[in-house]
Order: C-alpha cells, then structure tokens, then sequence
C-alpha cells in the first residue's frame, strides 16, 4: 500500500535545490562511521562555516530529511544547526545525539497531519565549525504519483505485497527476521531491480549465515548475512545484504530462501529501482535489403536467416504502397486547398457608397459646344454665300442646340443644400 512505500531522493538528485556553498562527497567518507550504516548510494551533500538552504517540491503527504548527523555542543551553543519548514510553517526538529552517525532524521514531517497535494520542503542550515550533511530525503507520495521515473522506492517490511511464509517474525516494529533453514519470502514488483536492507541484532548468534535469491525463476544466487565482527557488541542497522543486477522495466519476481545457520535473515526495507519508463523502451522494425544476384552464399545464407526471423517482403511492400498513397493525399490536399484560398482571397470590387444602378438607360450627356472659329465661318457665308479667298475648305459645322435630353438629364439632378441646422445655445451665446 502506498503507507509503506516511499520515494527516496538521493542528494544528488536535480529536483533539490541548493542555495550557497553545498559541495558533494561521493567518496564514501562517512561510510564507516557509526553503527547506522553506509551512506545510501555512497554520497552526502555538505555545508561547513556559512548560512545555506536546500528545498524540495514534491507531491505527497509526509516526508523525513535523512543526513549524517555531526552536532557539537560548545558551553551550550549547538553546531550545526537547522530548521525545518513545510509550506512556510516550521515544525520542531527530531531529537539530535551527541554522536556522528548516518541515516539520522533531522527532520520529520508527520503523514497524518499533511494532505497530499503538492509541498514545498525547506531546511534552513547554519554551520560554524562542524560540517551538515544531507543524505537522501524520504516521502510518501500522493497515489497518482507513486513509483515516477528516475526515483527509487522504499518499501517497508510491513508492505502486503511481501509475502512470508510461516517461519518469520517480528523483530520489533522496526524489521522481520527468520532463522529457520529453508524459509522463503517472496515479491513481485515492477521496476528494474531492487537492494535488500536488513540489520544484525546484538541479541542473536553473531556467525555469518548463508542465502539464496532468485529473479524471474533464474537460478538462485548465494549471498552472505553477514553477522556481527570480534567486539562488536551494538547492532548494525542499515546494512545492505544484496542488490539484484539490472533487467528491463517490467514487472518482475523474487524469492529468498534463508539457508543458515547464525546470524538470521532480517528485512527491513527494500529499495526499488526505477531508472526506466515503459514509455521510454521503444520497438525498431529492421528492414532487410534484398540480396542481389552477386551476393555469396554465405551472405545470401546469412540474409535468409535474418529475414526468417525480420519483417516479411509483404510487409515490407504494404509499407512502401502506405507511404506513397499517404504523399499523394497530402499532394492532392495541397492542391485543392491552394485553390481554394486563392478563391476566399480573390478581391471583389463593391459600389461605391450611395451608389443606385439605373433602372432604364438615358440618352448621353452630349453638350456640343461651337468654338469660336466655327462661328466667325457660319457667319461669313450667310454675308457672302461663298467662302471668301483663304478661307478653310474644310467646315465641320456643329449645333448650338442643348441635347433636349441631356438638360432633362442636368435640370433632374438635385443640388439642394443640407438643411442648416442651429447650434444649442450656449453661455456667450443666449
């Protein structure tokens, strides 16, 4: 169920957001310290002598800052120290110890008391002499995001998808253990791989023991539980017993059978990898040119073997006529639609405003007006009866009649001038 799993985000991880002088260690330098075990993935991201943040958007509901904690306690003047804030409240920090240990919680923000939706995590850091460091960040998230690429999952013991068989048990509320020869848990997940971390309780035989996992029903691969070293004499949390090699996305299976016979076989959480997204896992169609006539008969062989287990001729040719009937229809649309933006696009000429097409046709406007030479010649031969000496043989005689038509045509026209209309009286002007 989503309330045993969470999504973990290692310190390296680009979705927190650091602000001032963090630097990252990924050489394992605090990896031997303490009895919490090893830095998850190897690094820590630190701050030493000045004032820092970092902050988280996540989608979820709560979430635990795990770091490597180094405090010291100088005349009552505690270094490092930080605050913890979700959604601009802050909330008080976990209890702190005067010892350097991994896997600490330094800060805890309760699931019960926060919705899911979407938070912003901040941790406020102040160092002077002692370095802080963060390790990975925990959160349980909203249902609709649970298990997203690129992140790991932890998954508690407790989850109802590890199945148990009769011969394990509670160790406290903290992990399950089994000591019996012979028994077996099992889980199906989807993901690409999974680590298995358990502990070493002090109560319990010390000596190595043995076990077995199997992935996808391979054969079974020996790993060794290790049990507590000469004079070790506190438990060792934290302790990663085996991490599966990397299969594709998908869902897979495992089981874990204990062989003994020392130290027992605890679970306490399982991280699931998760680095691919089905979406990304694409297919590839390998087409296969035709051998031609000059090819060996090793290649031709070759070729044949290919093809039997490649994609068919028929195949291939249905793609071929596929694509070249797809670039006529797109041709064909092309065309008919160029036509048919040139039509939308075609200008058209309107009437003029106030324009009123003529019901019946009007004689012409012909106003034939005599010049004045043609006059003076009209007036000569009513004197003379003939055209005098150096006259102009040629006399294009014209009326001085009005086209009795063309001054209906004129006298028709309405010139009349806008009615005159008073301006509103105004102070100056009563």
């Amino acid at each position: 169920s989503s309330s045993t799993r969470r999504v973990r985000v290692d310190d390296t991880d680009a979705s927190i957001v650091y602000q001032g002088p963090w630097f990252a260690d990924i050489t394992g330098s605090q990896d031997k310290i303490g009895n919490f075990g090893r830095t998850f993935q190897g690094s820590l991201h630190g701050v030493v002598g000045a004032s820092s943040n970092f902050s988280l958007l996540y989608d979820g509901t709560g979430a635990t800052v795990f770091g490597t904690i180094n405090v010291g306690n100088s005349s009552g003047v505690m270094d490092p120290t930080w605050k913890c804030f979700l959604d601009g409240r802050e909330v008080p920090i976990p209890e702190t110890i005067p010892f350097t240990v991994n896997n600490w919680r330094l800060c805890d923000f309760d699931a019960g008391t926060v919705g899911a939706r979407l938070h912003t995590l901040l941790v406020q850091v102040t160092s002077v002499r002692r370095h802080f460091w963060l390790d990975h960040i925990d959160y349980t998230p909203s249902p609709s995001s649970l298990n997203p690429q690129n992140e790991y999952v932890s998954v508690a013991s407790t989850d109802p998808a590890i199945i148990y068989d009769d011969s394990w048990a509670p160790l406290g509320n903290i992990a399950n253990y089994t000591t019996t020869p012979g028994a077996t848990v099992t889980l199906t997940f989807n993901g690409t791989g999974l680590d298995w971390y358990g502990l070493t309780p002090v109560e319990m035989p010390h000596g190595a023991s043995r076990s077995t996992y199997s992935l996808d029903g391979e054969s079974p691969v020996e790993f060794t539980v290790r049990g507590l070293g000469d004079g070790v004499d506190v438990t060792q949390y934290n302790r990663r017993l085996f991490s599966t090699p990397d299969r594709p996305y998908g869902t897979h299976n495992i089981t874990v059978e204990h062989l003994g016979h020392e130290t027992p076989l605890t679970l306490g959480n399982l991280i699931i990898r998760d680095s691919t997204s089905p979406a990304s896992q694409t297919q590839t169609i390998n087409v296969l040119a035709t051998p031609t006539s000059t090819s060996t008969s090793s290649d031709s062989a070759s070729s044949g073997s290919l093809g039997s287990s490649g994609v068919s001729p028929g195949t291939v040719a249905g793609a071929v006529i596929g694509v070249l009937l797809g670039l006529l229809l797109i041709a064909a649309g092309f065309v008919f639609g160029r036509r048919w933006y040139r039509k939308r696009t075609r200008p058209v000429i309107q009437p003029m405003p106030g324009f009123v097409q003529r019901s019946a046709s009007t004689a012409p406007l012909d106003i034939d007006m005599p010049t004045r030479y043609s006059v003076e010649l009209e007036e000569r031969m009513q004197q003379y009866g003939h055209l005098p000496m150096g006259s102009p043989r040629h006399i294009r005689r014209r009326s001085r009649t009005f086209n009795p038509e063309v001054r209906e045509t004129i006298t028709s026209m309405d010139f009349d001038a806008p009615p005159m209309q008073h301006a509103p009286p105004t102070m100056s002007n009563p």
